[in-house]
């Protein structure tokens, strides 16, 4: 089953952000993973459109190109399928289409492989012009449906129970915090219970453990968390814990414990003894086996999202080499990402044993909550020494190009400010009571902003600090930047 999606195609620019046919012809060919036509090449595609349709005296500049749209779903947008999909969209347009200049580029870069299908609505031999009425939806849906089927492919008749919990994207963001919201709460606990129930029946009863209240109506199911006022139904949370879902589910747990009943009697039982069913600092014990699916893919989401953000926050750290405002948020995450293993531990996911990226680059404090970067200390056999001279530029922080050059050329201990604020001076101070040298450096700032700096150098120097002012001014030469110091 491919979603599909039809549109049309002008040769002037369609709208405000996007050009016309040309340019969006070239952003899909430039992106095609696999590219098919009979009569067109894929550089002159959109050139061919246009002389076919000249040639007939039928060139429009609204309608001068359509396009299909083919999304596959995840079970068919395997590497190993990327030709069969191709095919598939060439069959296509030849079935619809017959005669019809059309390219067909496919599309690997996203989770769902997908076909961009072009079609000139001009024969080049007849010089017939198809009209919208021949780009429906609904012409083209079974006919895809067909070929897809055609290659092997199923095409789901009901729900497909496979689709992994749906949690709000605020929940999310909750979880990176290493907080447990109460939608994540509620849907690892109907997890729980759809691993060891055979039934609706003792679904529900396995629930009331938890204190979450279970309503059937008709066709839908609903459930009530005790910590929220309004009930969350089974098909928001995702087709897992739809009525469809369930059953398959129970079905699993039916054919697991046919032969030994009492194993999952003792395991219901020995549940209920768990201490903090009724509140989120349960946590899921290890002699549960839970089904795939639900809060585990959520956890793993989290942890593949977090690892991202870390990667993305240490390759800026390392590149300025400074107390980055950043350090904040990666000990955040650090923590965050504490939390998620606990919890991935908990259900038993398995998790890479490699080392700690984020560890490398802070040493963060359970008990205090406080970090401290590691690169900006030197080890010796007294202690920990703390650093005597640093480099600070003050400059705006659209100044991108500036900052870049700064670190560039400063790639030891160095700062960025976007004010002159006595404040975040003093505080730096503070930090590292042992620097004695400070050289500021400032760049774009206005006559009053410059005044301040000079009072704020003589005013360091009472805390035994001494502060050197001076210009920064990077000259672009060519690929390569000069620097002028100069004050």
């Amino acid at each position: 089953m491919a979603i599909i999606k039809v549109r049309h195609l002008s040769y002037v620019q369609m709208n405000r952000k996007s050009g016309g046919a040309p340019t969006y012809a070239s952003y899909v060919m430039d992106k095609a993973t696999e590219y098919s036509s009979e009569s067109v090449l894929k550089d002159q595609l959109i050139e061919n459109f246009k002389a076919t349709q000249e040639a007939h005296g039928k060139f429009q500049g609204n309608n001068f190109a359509f396009e299909i749209t083919q999304n596959f779903p995840h079970w068919v947008s395997k590497p190993e399928n990327v030709e069969k999909i191709n095919e598939m969209g060439v069959k296509l347009a030849q079935e619809m289409y017959p005669g019809y200049e059309v390219g067909v580029a496919t599309h690997t870069d996203k989770e769902h492989f997908h076909n961009h299908i072009l079609v000139n609505p001009v024969h080049p031999e007849t010089g017939k012009r198809l009209d919208r009425g021949d780009f429906q939806r609904w012409k083209v849906i079974p006919v895809s449906n067909q070929i897809v089927e055609g290659y092997g492919f199923p095409i789901p008749k009901a729900i497909d129970p496979t689709i992994p919990a749906k949690i709000h994207p605020a929940a999310k963001r909750l979880l990176k915090r290493g907080k447990i919201p109460v939608q994540f709460d509620l849907i690892r606990k109907l997890d729980v219970a759809r691993s060891i129930s055979r039934d609706l029946e003792e679904f529900k009863r396995v629930l009331s453990f938890f204190g979450i209240d279970v309503r059937v109506e008709n066709k839908n199911i609903s459930f009530l968390h005790p910590e929220r006022s309004r009930r969350n139904r089974g098909k928001s949370l995702g087709n897992l814990y739809h009525l469809n879902g369930l059953e398959g589910a129970f079905k699993q747990v039916r054919q697991k414990h046919f032969e030994d009943p009492q194993k999952l009697f003792s395991t219901i039982e020995k549940l209920q003894q768990e201490p903090d069913l009724k509140t989120k600092d349960f946590k899921v014990p290890r002699y549960i086996e839970l089904l795939e699916g639900g809060h585990i893919d959520i956890l793993k989401d989290i942890k593949k999202s977090l690892t991202h953000e870390r990667f993305y926050l240490k390759s800026r750290y390392e590149s300025q080499n400074s107390v980055h405002r950043d350090v904040r948020k990666l000990a955040r995450l650090l923590a965050a990402q504490k939390d998620l293993n606990r919890n991935l531990d908990t259900v038993g996911v398995q998790r890479s044993n490699g080392t700690d990226l984020l560890s490398e680059l802070l040493d963060f404090d359970d008990d205090t909550k406080r970090v401290k970067s590691k690169e900006l200390f030197e080890e010796d056999a007294s202690g920990i020494k703390p650093i005597s001279n640093m480099s600070v530029l003050v400059a705006k922080s659209s100044s991108r190009k500036v900052i870049k050059s700064f670190f560039e050329k400063f790639p030891g201990n160095s700062l960025h400010f976007k004010s002159a604020n006595p404040q975040d001076f003093h505080d730096l101070k503070k930090r590292h009571p042992g620097l004695q040298t400070l050289s500021i450096y400032e760049s774009g700032l206005n006559a009053i902003n410059r005044r301040k700096l000079i009072t704020l150098a003589s005013s360091l120097k009472g805390l035994g600090v001494s502060a050197t002012l001076e210009k920064f001014e990077p000259k672009t030469k060519g690929n390569q930047i000069e620097f002028d110091l100069g004050m």
